[in-house]
């Protein structure tokens, strides 16, 4: 990521490209490189922590992030094309809908669903 931010950023200038969408791209592809990597330092500090077994974490957070990688790079293409600031906002509707209904699919299917405690 910092290696791309001086290339991103005078490219953004010169094509007269939005540039916050520019670095949340390069910010954003970065982020999502690293949290969807196995060999990564955070993901495998992030599973050690928690005390479990690191491959079991790893694919637990692979479809988090696969749907937000997939959500981002259709929201980058948009806001490229459109050159408004606008659709980051949507996107992030989306994304957090998309991320509950996720969430309610892994609680039935791991049953990870609280009992009453009376």
């Amino acid at each position: 990521m910092a290696i791309l931010i001086p290339l991103a950023i005078p490219m953004a200038y010169k094509l007269g490209v939005s540039l916050s969408v520019i670095v949340a791209a390069v910010s954003s592809g970065g982020l999502f490189g690293d949290s969807s990597s196995p060999i990564s330092d955070t993901t495998m500090l992030a599973s050690t922590g928690a005390g479990g077994d690191h491959m079991d974490f790893f694919s637990c957070m692979l479809p988090y992030s696969l749907t937000v990688g997939i959500i981002a790079f259709i929201t980058f293409i948009i806001a490229g094309h459109l050159a408004s600031n606008l659709i980051i906002f949507v996107s992030i509707i989306v994304l957090m809908l998309i991320i509950y209904i996720l969430h309610k699919i892994s609680v039935r299917k791991y049953g990870l669903v609280k009992e009453n405690q009376n």
